[in-house]
């Protein structure tokens, strides 16, 4: 009797890390995507907030507010953290592995339904002072990190026969992720 494969780990897709070089160049680094295990709890408090406003991270996802918290909050993750980490707007990749020469090579991918991004990246300085104001406040608020799912079954695929009959439409492409996060920051459309 034959053996069912063993389910994979690893995710089809692959997350690009951008990292600026000392010369001004922009590198992306491909890394392999893996899934989470474990809901993971993380407790934000105004210390990460004061740590993120010293590294400029508004609209960058690797020195915002929760990449900050990922960071200092490394035990609580069932895998290791190597310090690295992209907060978007929606998901949260945390490189768990990389590679001789200090690169990324693997990562996490968890999900989130919070907008402490989205706060704090809100008209720069006003966002990031009332999220500070609100943890002062409030105390340490609680973030959720939920481990993505692999999708069951085959892409969606076209019948043959519409295949051809579609018509090519010009597509813009629209900033995902990292970029998105950037461009709502520098293009100054925070508060819309």
């Amino acid at each position: 009797m034959r053996k069912k494969p063993k389910k994979s780990q690893f995710s089809n897709q692959k997350h690009y890390f951008h990292f600026t070089l000392p010369n001004g160049k922009v590198t992306r680094v491909a890394c392999k995507v893996r899934y989470g295990t474990k809901t993971v709890e993380l407790p934000l408090t105004a210390e990460h907030v004061r740590k993120s406003i010293d590294a400029e991270g508004y609209g960058n996802t690797q020195t915002c507010v929760m990449a900050i918290c990922v960071k200092d909050r490394a035990d609580v993750f069932p895998h290791s953290v190597d310090g690295y980490v992209d907060w978007t707007y929606n998901r949260a990749y945390v490189v768990s592995k990389t590679d001789k020469n200090g690169w990324p090579c693997e990562c996490v991918i968890y999900s989130h339904d919070d907008e402490v991004a989205k706060e704090f990246d809100k008209r720069k300085e006003d966002g990031v002072i009332d999220l500070w104001k609100k943890l002062e406040k409030e105390g340490p608020r609680t973030i959720t990190l939920h481990p993505v799912k692999a999708r069951k079954g085959e892409a969606r695929k076209y019948p043959k026969e519409r295949k051809n009959e579609r018509k090519k439409v010009p597509h813009r492409k629209q900033p995902k992720g990292a970029a998105l996060r950037f461009g709502i920051v520098s293009l100054g459309m925070e508060g819309k």
